[in-house]
C-alpha cells in the first residue's frame, strides 16, 4: 500500500512539474492566463512542446475554440497558417488537409530542387537561397515562410554581428536594430521640443515630421478623455551609452541586452521613437494602451516591440514603446 501510495505520489509531482514548465514556456510567448488554461484544455503534451517551438499565436484561442476544430491536426493547422498567414480561421479548418494533400503530391511529382524550393513563399531574395536551406535545417519544425521571414531580419546571425550601417535615405523608414547600426555622432538636423502636456521627460525632441503626428496623436486622445504623453523620446549616442552601461551594471550583458539597445543600435537615435506614459509591464493593462493599440496608427505610429516577437525583434515585450513608420507603413503593419 505504501508502495502504491508513493508511486502515486511521484506521478502527481511529475504531473505538477510538467504544468508548471508549460506555463512558464507559455507565459514567456506572451500568452496569457485564460490562454494557458485553454491550450491545456484542448492539447496534449506533445502539441504543447510544439507550440513551444513557435511564434506567440495571436488568433488561438479562435482557432481552439472553432466547431470544427480537431486536436489531432492541430500541428498542420499551425503549419498551414505559418504558410498563409493572410487566412482564415475558417481557411485553417477546412483547408489544411486539402492543401497538405495537394503540398505531399507535388512533392511526390515534383521532387523541389534547390533552386525553387523557397520560390513561392511570400518576400523570396534569391541572393538568400543557401541561407533559407542552413536555416531550414538546423530549424525543422519551421515553415518554409518563417525561415524566409528570419533569415531575411538576418535572424540566422547572432546579434550584433554582421552589422552594416543604417540607411539614412530610408528617412522614416530607417532600420535600426542589433544588426544595422547608426554612427556615434548621427544626430537628425529637424528635432523639435515636446513640451506642456505632451511631455513628462527630461528635455525630449521628436523629429519634426513625428513630432506633428505625435501632437496629433494625443490631442485626439484627449477628445476621448485620454492622455497620451513622452516620457523619453531622442536620444543622443552618448545618452544611450551610459543607460546602457547601467543596466549591464545592473543586471549583466546577456539580461541587459534583452531590454536595452548598445548605443548606436537604438530607435531612440533616430527622433523617431518614443516611449509613453509608463516604462512599466502594467501599462498594457490601462485605458491608454488600449486606446493606442485601436488609434496609433491613423498617426503613423506603431507598437515597434509586440507580445511574444521577442525572437523577431530581439526585444521583451514593450507596451509603451512606439515608433513613426507614416501613415501608409502604419496601416499595413
Amino acid at each position: 500500500m505504501k508502495k502504491f501510495l508513493a508511486l502515486i505520489l511521484i506521478a502527481l509531482i511529475l504531473t505538477f512539474g510538467f504544468i508548471v514548465f508549460n506555463k512558464k514556456g507559455l507565459e514567456k510567448l506572451g500568452y496569457t492566463k485564460d490562454e494557458i488554461a485553454l491550450i491545456e484544455n484542448k492539447l496534449n503534451e506533445d502539441d504543447i512542446k510544439y507550440l513551444k517551438t513557435v511564434d506567440y499565436i495571436d488568433n488561438l484561442k479562435d482557432l481552439l475554440n472553432h466547431q470544427d476544430f480537431s486536436r489531432s491536426k492541430f500541428k498542420d493547422y499551425i503549419k498551414y497558417q505559418n504558410d498563409h498567414p493572410n487566412a482564415s480561421i475558417n481557411d485553417i479548418i477546412n483547408n489544411n488537409q486539402l492543401t497538405n494533400k495537394d503540398d505531399n503530391q507535388d512533392k511526390n511529382d515534383n521532387p523541389p530542387t534547390p533552386s525553387n524550393e523557397f520560390a513561392d513563399t511570400k518576400y523570396y531574395i534569391a541572393d538568400n537561397l543557401e541561407r533559407y536551406l542552413d536555416y531550414m535545417n538546423k530549424n525543422t519544425t519551421m515553415s518554409k515562410q518563417q525561415v524566409v521571414s528570419y533569415v531575411n531580419a538576418n535572424l540566422d546571425y547572432d546579434y550584433y554581428t554582421n552589422v552594416v550601417n543604417a540607411d539614412l535615405n530610408k528617412d522614416t523608414l530607417i532600420l535600426v536594430n542589433k544588426y544595422s547600426k547608426l554612427d556615434s555622432n548621427y544626430e537628425p538636423t529637424d528635432l523639435v521640443k515636446l513640451t506642456g502636456k505632451y511631455n513628462k521627460g527630461n528635455k525630449s525632441y521628436l523629429r519634426q515630421v513625428a513630432y506633428d503626428a505625435f501632437i496629433k496623436l494625443s490631442d485626439a486622445a484627449s477628445l476621448d478623455n485620454i492622455s497620451i504623453f513622452n516620457v523619453s523620446a531622442y536620444r543622443s549616442y552618448d545618452t544611450q551609452a551610459g543607460l546602457y552601461n547601467n543596466y549591464v551594471n545592473k543586471d549583466g550583458k546577456d539580461l541587459a541586452d534583452t531590454y536595452s539597445a548598445r548605443a548606436g543600435y537604438s530607435e531612440h537615435q533616430t527622433g523617431l521613437a518614443l516611449d509613453v506614459n509608463s516604462v512599466d509591464d502594467a501599462f498594457a493593462y490601462t485605458k491608454e494602451y488600449t486606446w493606442l493599440q485601436a488609434n496609433a496608427y491613423k498617426y503613423g505610429f506603431i507598437l515597434r516591440y509586440p507580445k511574444g516577437k521577442d525572437k523577431i525583434t530581439g526585444y521583451q515585450y514593450e507596451p509603451w514603446h512606439y515608433r513613426y513608420v507614416g501613415l501608409e507603413i502604419a496601416k499595413y503593419i
